[in-house]
């Protein structure tokens, strides 16, 4: 059923040229409902890019969920945009994982 509503969105962003904003606006909720604690803030940075933090994740201390993490937004990102970029900022807090996202 995911999989499903996710390609639908998919297609229907690409045929229509559907802002990711929407879908962006979107994650604080489903932070909650996947995760417990924490949160997240989405911010735009311009018309196609955008900086999403998200903090108190106490699996950010895990390498290995930091870099599936990453390849996770960036294939959501790419299904609903066929060229996008995403990449992750350093932080100094090691619960917080910052990624700066751009579409075209």
């Amino acid at each position: 059923m995911k999989n499903l509503l996710l390609t639908t969105a998919s297609q229907v962003s690409k045929r229509f040229t559907f802002s990711p904003w929407p879908v962006l606006g979107q994650l604080p909720h489903l932070w909650r409902r996947y995760f417990v604690g924490g949160g997240v803030a989405i911010y735009q940075e311009g018309p196609k890019d955008a900086r999403v933090e998200y903090v108190g994740c106490t699996l950010a201390t895990i390498p290995y969920f930091r870099r599936a993490f990453l390849l996770l937004v960036t294939q959501i990102a790419r299904m609903l945009r066929n060229v996008a970029y995403v990449r992750e900022i350093p932080t100094r807090e090691p619960t917080s994982i910052v990624h700066c996202l751009a579409w075209v």
